[in-house]
């Protein structure tokens, strides 16, 4: 998980990351999300070629 300081809680059953490191990053929700993210679809076991894939939809609309 990323930022170092990021960490599960596990009686909110969440991965928390606090304030004050928040300021402390340079883009911290870049970092914090991408990472939370990351580690949901492999943890999940999802295809993240699939995941990430642009939609036929968002495509026909350019």
């Amino acid at each position: 998980m990323h930022p170092a300081s990021a960490f599960y809680h596990p009686t909110l059953c969440e991965f928390l990351l606090r304030y004050d490191d928040v300021w402390n990053l340079d883009t911290p929700e870049q970092v914090f999300l991408q990472s939370i993210y990351e580690a949901g679809a492999t943890l999940g076991q999802r295809d993240r070629e699939e995941l990430e894939r642009e939609r036929w939809y968002q495509a026909s609309k350019k």
